[in-house]
Order: C-alpha cells, then sequence, then structure tokens
C-alpha cells in the first residue's frame, strides 16, 4: 500500500444550476480556485445523466428523465498539470429504480446541485 498524509484545507459549497453538466461543473471550480486534491460530495436532480462500467472498458448509458441523485461521491487530483475529476453516481427514477456507476460527462443538473468540495492539502 502507497499513501500520503493530507489535511483539510478550504471547504467550498456549490450550487449549480439547471443545465450545468456535474463533473465539468466540479473542474472547473477545482482550476479557477487552484484546488489541486479534494473529495466531494453532491446530491440534487438531473434531467440527463451519463455513466459507465468500466469492464474491462468504459461502457457508458445516458438515461434522460428527471432523476434524483442518491449519492455522488469523487476525488479531485492533478495529474500531468491538469486537473482530473474521478467520481461515482447512484440515481434514482420516478419508479425508485436505482441506477449507479462512474459519472461521465454529459450528466445535467435538473432543478438544483449542491456540491461541497474539501480541499486537501499535504501535511508536511
Amino acid at each position: 500500500m502507497i499513501y500520503e498524509v493530507f489535511k483539510v484545507g478550504r471547504i467550498f459549497f456549490a450550487k449549480l444550476s439547471t443545465g450545468e453538466d456535474l463533473i465539468k461543473s466540479i473542474e472547473e471550480l477545482a482550476k479557477k480556485e487552484g484546488v489541486k486534491n479534494g473529495v466531494f460530495f453532491v446530491i440534487g436532480t438531473l434531467k440527463k445523466a451519463t455513466f459507465g462500467f468500466y469492464s474491462p472498458k468504459m461502457r457508458p448509458i445516458t438515461i434522460e428523465e428527471p432523476l434524483e441523485i442518491i449519492s455522488c461521491i469523487g476525488n479531485i487530483s492533478e495529474k500531468n498539470g491538469e486537473i482530473k475529476v474521478h467520481a461515482h453516481i447512484s440515481i434514482s427514477d420516478s419508479k425508485y429504480h436505482c441506477y449507479a456507476g462512474h459519472l461521465l460527462p454529459g450528466s445535467e443538473i435538473d432543478v438544483v446541485g449542491e456540491a461541497v468540495i474539501f480541499e486537501l492539502a499535504k501535511q508536511e
């Protein structure tokens, strides 16, 4: 096992608007604020969800209907000078059917999305 020790830095609360791309919005905030390492969670609603299952390559799916975000957790990291966002999402439709997978670009906020981002700073 390889690990590093971090401490919590700044904490951001973001309200995402109708039509915003969930993963791109998190990425844009991280770039704007200089968050190179972090973790986040999101609640809210989607009008379109794009996610996938990786085995051994990504198998994406898109669902277009009102959806409730049951859980969305992820991390922010820097690789080769680029900010990368990696997240998994669980959603429910109006018939209480749940779906889950690796969050991909193309998931659009419906009424509201609320994200809490915890910046992580390397412990010296």
